[in-house]
This record gives structure tokens, sequence and C-alpha cells, in this order.
């Protein structure tokens, strides 16, 4: 029985640095998606906040367009409960050049807003 060689040769495995090279394009591979995973988190939680601080923007616009009379140039403020959380509006009343509407807008969210609504009111006809 004869043995050759280059059968032993021929089948090798992979060097130290090709693993160490493998591993790192792995590993730079992951890191990526962890950190566009972690960016599609922050966006979802900053859209849902933006869709509820709309909402609470304009449930404020139409209590106002509900209430009876013309509304009064000026300001008003309060809190509203949306998606089990509190939420702090303002609202100002503005003359238009039509003396007969009135442009009212809505903010959400206090000091820096998270969204800011704007709307118009008619008089009311008799």
């Amino acid at each position: 029985m004869i043995h050759r060689r280059s059968d032993r040769h021929g089948a090798r495995g992979f060097t130290l640095l090709e693993i160490m090279v493998a591993l790192a394009v792995v590993a730079v591979a992951l890191s990526a998606a962890v950190k566009l995973s972690s960016q599609s988190i922050n966006n979802m939680q900053r859209l849902m906040e933006k869709t509820l601080a709309h909402w609470v923007a304009q449930n404020v616009l139409a209590e106002k367009r509900l209430q009876r009379g013309f509304p009064v140039v000026g300001s008003s403020s309060g809190e509203m409960e949306m998606g089990v959380r509190q939420w702090v509006w303002e609202a100002e009343v503005f003359d238009t050049e039509d003396a007969d509407v009135r442009r009212i807008e809505v903010e959400v969210g206090g000091a820096s807003p998270v969204t800011v609504l704007t709307g118009y009111i008619g008089k009311p006809t008799l």
C-alpha cells in the first residue's frame, strides 16, 4: 500500500489569521445591526410620541370648535391624558384679517413642544 503525501496536505483547515479576519467581519456586521435596531426603536418611540401629541392637539382644537360662541383672543392652557400619559397643551387664539374668522395655534408638550397644530374657527351664525 502506497501512501501519498499530497492527500494529507490537500485537506487543510482554516488558519488562525483567516478565522480572526472572519470574526472581525462578523463583529462589524453585528455591531451595525445592533445600532440599526437601536435607531429603529428610538424612531418608533419618537413617532408614537408625535402621534399622541398630535391627537391631543386635534382634541383641543375640536373642543374649541364645539364651545358655544366665538373664541376670545388670548391664550389658554391645560392638561389632557392620552396614551397613559398627561400632556400639557397651550392654545393661543389670534385675530385674522377676516373679522368672522379666528386662528388657533395649539402647542402640545410644554417648553419644547412636540407638535404645533393650527386651525381656524368661523363666527357662528344664528
